[in-house]
């Protein structure tokens, strides 16, 4: 029971950092179509559609028609023991979590997403096609993943994780299947197939 409870504790707490990365970071700004962008001095992006842009430390939310109905989020220099939605640091009292460990393995760096967005509160999700790659001198893992939020509705979207300098980069996107995703998804695959990372 009390195991319970301290689970949802801290599933609401890291929903709430999850928010806060949106909500807390101002009035957005915009991401005009093909224009390039620095994205948290690491990733270098230029899209096809037009995007709000909400700026944090060391993360960025970008959305068309909202977060609960598309979102794009890049998650910059995450240190080694950290947890990847920036909740907390692994220690002998909290060893348990999806903390980045620097050097982890394709299948491990995949699985720290899905169980970060797990503990988030999303259910059924899962990732596939773990796919291998290597651009502007980084290892690159690209994945589709298949989850659902809280409020029921199916999502489908793709991530992208490279270490660079022994820290942790991620670039996640998801829409609703039934119309955003495919939508969208020729303009995403676009801009990650793009994407350039800084030295």
């Amino acid at each position: 029971m009390k195991t319970d409870f301290a689970r949802t504790l801290k599933r609401l707490g890291i929903l709430c950092a999850l928010v806060l990365l949106v909500s807390c970071s101002g009035a957005p700004g915009l991401v005009r179509p093909n224009e390039p962008v620095r994205v948290q001095r690491v990733f270098e992006v230029q899209s096809p559609i037009e995007w709000a842009r909400y700026r944090g430390v060391g993360n960025e939310t970008w959305t068309v028609d909202g977060t609960a109905l598309n979102r794009l989020t890049f998650l910059a220099n995450i240190r080694d023991k950290h947890h990847i939605f920036g909740y907390g640091r692994q220690t002998r009292r909290n060893p348990d979590g999806p903390f980045f460990r620097t050097g982890m393995e394709p299948n491990e760096l995949r699985d720290l997403l899905v169980d970060g967005l797990a503990q988030a509160g999303f259910a059924n999700v899962g990732a596939r096609n773990l796919q291998p790659g290597h651009r502007d001198g980084f290892t690159t893992y690209r994945f589709d993943l298949d989850l659902r939020a809280p409020n029921g509705l199916i999502y489908q979207g793709h991530a992208l994780m490279f270490e660079r300098r022994e820290r942790l980069n991620v670039a996640f996107w998801f829409a609703p299947t039934e119309h955003y995703h495919a939508r969208d998804v020729a303009a995403v695959e676009q801009m990650f197939a793009d994407m350039h990372f800084r030295q």
